[in-house]
């Protein structure tokens, strides 16, 4: 928390680190998220921004920000993109009131609710009073979002309904989105160390390239044909004209 005193006495609110545009010159002053276009006010403490972070602020006329570079990849790893759910919330205690058991069963309300088995959910706890985030990998983009729609209606979205969806106190309202995360594999050429977006890549990729190819080739002998069909022209004239020539010195010894 960005205002924990271990000495304080007495109650107030908290405010966890959240990253958010505190520039008040933007259209979306005081949010968390590029795509307001409205100042947030009247949030919650835990949800209300206290670290200004600039790429956040979206600006009248302003285009979204850059992709962020390219992942380094190490020799003998490749990056998967894996189409995920999150969904994060502000709860009451520490992290240690969080065992493996709370955890699991976050993670089979949340997996229930989008469809999937657990194996492909987790949960991170850290300090905020506790931050809570659950990640769902998914399929596909399309099931990623109809995952989180499904998420959205048992969990609800204010503190209260997820509270008694989770069976924990929730203190802020949940924010439950699909999204992408990257996951560095072994790049051996064997089960999923190839995506399908590669193999349909080079699918569509390969073809193009061998048709283009074959027309510069095609061009290229086409060129020699031409090329072949002139000299063959000039060498017949060339010999047209030193027959005609010869024709005319014998004419001339005759004479």
């Amino acid at each position: 928390m960005m205002n924990y005193d271990a000495l304080a006495t007495v109650v107030g609110d908290c405010y966890p680190a959240l990253e958010g545009c505190l520039n008040p010159r933007a259209l979306n002053f005081g949010c968390t998220t590029y795509d307001s276009q409205s100042p947030c006010q009247g949030l919650p403490p835990s949800q209300t921004p206290q670290i200004h972070k600039r790429l956040l602020c979206h600006f009248a006329g302003a285009t979204a920000p850059p992709n962020p570079p390219p992942i380094p990849v190490s020799p003998g790893l490749a990056a998967v993109v894996v189409p995920v759910v999150r969904s994060t919330m502000v709860a009451a205690g520490v992290v240690e009131d969080y065992d493996s058991l709370t955890k699991e069963r976050l993670v089979r309300v949340y997996t229930e609710a989008a469809g999937v088995d657990e194996t492909a959910g987790s949960v991170t706890v850290t300090p905020a009073s506790v931050l809570i985030e659950v990640t769902i990998e998914m399929a596909s983009a399309e099931a990623a979002e109809a995952a989180a729609s499904a998420i959205s209606i048992v969990i609800g979205d204010s503190p209260e309904s997820a509270s008694l969806a989770l069976g924990i106190v929730v203190e802020s309202a949940p924010r439950t989105a699909a999204g992408t995360i990257v996951r560095m594999i072994d790049d051996d050429g064997q089960g999923d160390g190839v995506t399908i977006g590669v193999v349909i890549g080079l699918a569509v990729v390969l073809p193009m390239v061998a048709l283009v190819l074959a027309t510069i080739l095609w061009r290229k002998r086409a060129s020699a044909a031409v090329a072949d069909s002139s000299q063959d022209m000039a060498m017949q004239d060339g010999r047209s004209d030193n027959d005609s020539r010869k024709k005319a010195w014998a004419d001339d010894d005759n004479d």
